[in-house]
This record gives structure tokens, C-alpha cells and sequence, in this order.
């Protein structure tokens, strides 16, 4: 290829927030896009999830094609558990491996459901990476050690370590630091391979862009009003500030006849209600539960204590110790468990997070609690998917 084609990946962007700070001159770059150019709102995918978007976008393909709806999904036709998915499950070919097939040098930077990372004609950094020694999670297996990057430096997802979500989420100072030194040292990582590797495309996805709207969206809408500082007002700005500073240097890179385009997966906005699919389903008489109650709850409530404290066996003797819970309240009268599960929910009333963790139609171990037998519908998934149970 005598022009080499950049491709910048804005998780949740839209033009919502983009157009004002385009017309006010904050984005140069994508102003000069977009001037030299042309733009459009485009529909995402139904539904509109991260994952299957971006697998639509790298295949050319919907959802009902590539057979990607969620990050997670049944694996097992013999089993109801569910599991997270990865590239491997999209029944189409990827648009990196069609150009590799026709000689054509592609990089594909931090897409997601891209792991494990493609064998292609180029270099892949794929993601969400549960593993960053793992040879899968680039190809080739030694690309950083190639150009000289750390792995422990380059941070794919930090919100996919409990350990940095907590910072990470949290609206304040700390949390946007956090942020920005995210998207920050992913542009510095990205800039050295596009510099070091030949490539005639280059696709870089930024997840920053989104997850800093799931954070600072409120302070952003409530402003001066809610209380927020100036800075965290703006901290959804400051980061699409460094992808327009990232697109101005892949641009560059890229030489000026370059084709160079901006692409989303879906749009952001407020969120005022929250509907739980799964309560209405068992309201309806559609989607029935075992009948675990108290074990149950004491055994979620066991697993939020672990993560917090972080038990230095890795979770064995909470395995064991859940086990003898289920044990004994099998030979516990149906009335009494229930008293329990009443006394339980009445301890965590006034800790959201915790006394959704107990409900059981919010908890883990979904395939556990559900009684499948009687069961003719139910969901799981970010956007209300409904999956009709056949078998039973």
C-alpha cells in the first residue's frame, strides 16, 4: 500500500459532548478531521455493548453473525454456567486477517475480544488480557520485548483489577490521576510500536475514553451546582484531550495522505433508572430460584469479605467454608432459613453494593440459584437480554 490508512477507536464517543468542545476548539485534531473530512452519527449494534460492537467492527459482520452479544456466554450446551468469551468464539474472519491475506501489514492495538491476539500479517496487543506473561497476549509473543517495552508497563485495562478499580472509580482527584496516567502511558506505548514496526494499517482502541464517562458523568452534568471542582468537571475533556494529542501523532506518523478516521462503538448519557430484568422475570412467573435463601446470602456476603480482605490462602478455606454452609442449611427448616435471609437483608440495608450482592436475582453463581426446570426465560448481560430456556 502506497497510503497508510490510521484507524483511532473512541470507546463510548459521541458527539453529544464532542461537538461543543470541537466548536470551541478544544480537539484540534479531530477538528481538522472533521473540517477536511466528513462525519456522521452511525447506529451501533443491537445491542449496543462494547463487545459485540467492536467484534462487528473488526469483522464487518452484526451480532447475529459473528454470534458476539455480551462479554460473557453460555460455552457449555450441557451447562448453564457462564463464562467470559474471547475472540475465538466469533464465527466470522477478522478484517486484520483478510488484509494479511492480501499481503497487507496491519496493527491492531487493545480492541476488545481480540484475545487471545491474532496470528496476522503485523502486530496485535490484544485485550482484556487476564494474563500479560501469557504468550497471547501479543503477536508476535515477543513484540514488547522487541521494541523495548516493559509488559508490567503496559496496562491494557487497570478497571479489570479490583485492586485499581476501587481507586480508579472513585470521583476524585486520585481517581482521574489515575486515568490519565492510563491513557497517558498507553499513547507513549502506542506511539513507540507505530514508530519501531512497519505497518500500512494501523487500529489503536482506547477504552479510557469511556470508562472516564462511567465515572465523572455526574460531575460533568451537575458542575459547579453538585460541588465538583473545576478540574473534575473537566475530566471527561481532559482525557478525549489525549486522544486527540494521540490521533494528532499517529497522524503525523502516518505521513499527511494518510486515510485516517475516528470510529465508536455506541454513544454515553445520563442514566436516571435502572430496570433488573431478572426481578421482573421472576415477578412474571417466568424465571424461578432455588430455594437457598439463607446459605445463599451468607455465602455472597463470605465472598465480599474475602475480596476485601484478601484471605492469604487464595480462597480455599472460603471454598470449604461455603461448602459447610450449604451442607447445614440443607437440614434447616424452609421457615427458619427465611428468617435468617430476612435478618441478613436487614444487616445490609444502607450498603447498596452489598445488599445487591444478596438479592438473588443480582448475584453470582447465576446457574446455582436458578431452578432450571421451571424455568422459560431469563437474562444476563449489560443491556437486558432475554435467552428463552429450551431444554430445562
Amino acid at each position: 500500500m502506497t497510503r497508510k490508512v490510521v484507524v483511532v477507536a473512541l470507546d463510548g464517543a459521541t458527539f453529544d459532548v464532542l461537538d461543543p468542545w470541537i466548536a470551541q476548539g478544544q480537539l484540534p485534531t479531530l477538528q481538522r478531521l472533521i473540517e477536511g473530512g466528513t462525519s456522521a452519527r452511525l447506529l451501533s449494534t443491537i445491542p449496543p455493548v462494547t463487545a459485540c460492537a467492536w467484534t462487528a467492527f473488526l469483522t464487518g459482520c452484526n451480532p447475529g453473525k459473528t454470534g458476539i452479544y455480551e462479554f460473557f456466554a453460555r460455552r457449555d450446551p450441557n451447562s448453564y454456567k457462564i463464562y467470559p468469551i474471547d475472540r475465538t468464539l466469533a464465527r466470522q474472519p477478522s478484517l486484520a486477517a483478510i488484509l494479511s491475506r492480501h499481503g497487507v501489514k496491519v496493527g491492531q492495538l487493545h480492541f476488545p475480544m481480540t484475545y487471545p491476539a491474532e496470528h496476522i500479517e503485523g502486530f496485535v496487543v490484544a485485550a482484556p488480557v487476564p494474563d500479560k506473561n501469557s504468550v497471547h497476549f501479543t503477536f508476535p509473543s515477543d513484540l514488547l520485548e522487541r521494541v523495548g517495552l516493559p509488559r508490567e508497563d503496559y496496562v491494557i485495562h487497570p478497571f479489570k483489577d479490583p485492586r485499581s478499580r476501587r481507586k480508579l472509580a472513585a470521583v476524585d482527584e486520585e481517581g482521574l490521576d489515575g486515568i490519565l496516567d492510563w491513557v497517558r502511558g498507553q499513547a507513549k506505548c502506542t506511539i513507540k510500536l507505530a514508530r519501531e514496526l512497519e505497518w500500512d494499517v494501523l487500529m489503536v482502541h482506547l477504552w479510557a475514553t469511556d470508562c472516564v464517562q462511567h465515572v465523572f458523568w455526574k460531575a460533568m452534568a451537575e458542575g459547579q451546582e453538585g460541588g465538583w471542582s473545576e478540574r473534575l468537571q473537566s475530566a471527561i475533556l481532559q482525557v478525549f484531550q489525549e486522544a486527540d494529542e494521540l490521533l494528532a501523532a499517529l497522524w503525523e506518523l502516518a505521513g499527511s495522505d494518510a486515510l485516517v478516521g475516528v470510529v465508536s462503538d455506541h454513544g454515553f448519557g445520563p442514566n436516571h433508572h435502572t430496570f433488573w430484568m431478572n426481578r421482573w422475570l421472576a415477578q412474571q412467573g417466568f424465571l424461578c430460584y432455588r430455594d437457598l435463601l439463607a446459605e445463599d446470602a451468607l455465602c455472597v456476603l463470605l465472598d465480599r469479605l474475602w475480596r476485601k480482605w484478601r484471605q492469604r490462602d487464595n480462597g480455599r478455606a472460603l471454598r470449604r467454608l461455603k461448602r459447610a454452609i450449604r451442607s447445614i442449611a440443607g437440614l434447616v427448616p424452609v421457615a427458619l432459613r427465611r428468617a435468617i435471609y430476612s435478618s441478613i437483608e436487614r444487616l445490609v440495608q444502607g450498603h447498596p453494593r452489598w445488599s445487591q450482592r444478596t438479592t438473588p436475582w443480582n448475584s453470582e453463581r447465576f446457574e446455582y440459584r436458578v431452578d432450571w426446570k421451571r424455568t422459560v426465560a431469563y437474562s444476563f448481560g449489560n443491556h437486558g437480554e432475554i435467552y428463552i430456556n429450551l431444554k430445562g
